[in-house]
């Protein structure tokens, strides 16, 4: 029953089913990062936590496109170190009028450290900042938060550092800041900027296995989700990596792991040659 319900909830409600399960975490198998793709692949709409925007959990908004599916957006929990209680406050000051990184310092009562947590997140980008433009923001206020609040007001006037001119990430540098930072990236997938690499490998892309014939030989690379080696299976090893394009599931022989033990248990990206082996629509390699 259990399944069956969860079934029915992904494919009629894949906006509802992506919110709960985020905001279930940390549970299954699958990381943020995999529940917000597959969502996307169905046609939900996510965006990104804001200071603006986002309460503690994920909640769902007007998505752009009209239709029965509505925009996930994520929850200030998905930002690494900040807590409930914090978020709290911000809700708090955001619902009093604070519109402002200095704002929220002084009437949330947000830490500096849980400020950076926010500018490293992005998360105050509808505030018209950047990732490192929001750093610099909360870097330039004063060292303790109690020294903005009880200033005589043109001291208080004062702490805010002048905007500078900041060099701009370039897109790896943003992903790789999104997944540090959340756990995801709403901009790109981490394997596409090792896409050209993978094909000099002769690689194919996790949805093309389907397309090809039982006993190919092929080569697959991608972030590694899931490892799993079940007493049952005889010393048998089975990951799930996922590409830009989706995720391939792997079986890794006894003899194969043993050779490649400490490869195989630790590494996060890893390209696997082996042979598809297709029966009843499930593919492995």
């Amino acid at each position: 029953l259990l399944v069956y319900a969860s079934a029915w909830i992904k494919h009629h409600y894949p906006d509802v089913f992506c919110a709960a399960l985020l905001n279930s975490q940390p549970m299954g198998f699958y990381q943020p990062a995999q529940l917000v793709r597959d969502a996307r692949e169905h046609g939900v709409e996510v965006r990104g936590p804001d200071v603006l925007a986002s309460d503690w959990d994920c909640t769902l908004e007007p998505a752009i496109r009209e239709g029965r599916l509505r925009a996930v957006r994520l929850g200030l929990r998905q930002v690494k170190g900040f807590s409930d209680k914090e978020a709290e406050r911000l809700v708090e000051a955001r619902n009093a009028g604070v519109r402002s990184v200095e704002g929220f310092a002084v009437h949330a009562g947000l830490s500096r450290r849980s400020l950076e947590l926010l500018a490293e997140a992005d998360a105050f980008a509808s505030l018209g900042l950047s990732r490192r433009q929001a750093l610099w923001a909360v870097k330039g206020l004063a060292d303790e938060t109690n020294s903005l609040k009880d200033a005589p007001l043109p001291a208080a006037m004062g702490v805010k550092e002048h905007q500078v001119e900041l060099p701009l990430m370039n897109l790896p540098q943003e992903v790789e800041e999104d997944y540090r930072t959340t756990s995801l990236s709403l901009r790109a997938h981490p394997i596409s900027f090792f896409r050209e690499s993978l094909n000099s490998l002769g690689a194919v892309k996790a949805r093309d296995l389907a397309k090809m014939r039982d006993r190919r030989l092929v080569t697959v690379g991608g972030l590694v989700l899931v490892r799993q080696r079940p007493g049952s299976a005889k010393g048998v090893t089975f990951l799930t990596l996922e590409d830009e394009t989706g995720v391939a599931n792997i079986v890794v022989w006894q003899d194969a792991f043993a050779a490649n033990r400490r490869l195989v248990m630790t590494s996060s990206f890893l390209v696997v040659h082996g042979q598809i082996q297709s029966e009843s629509n499930v593919i492995h390699v």
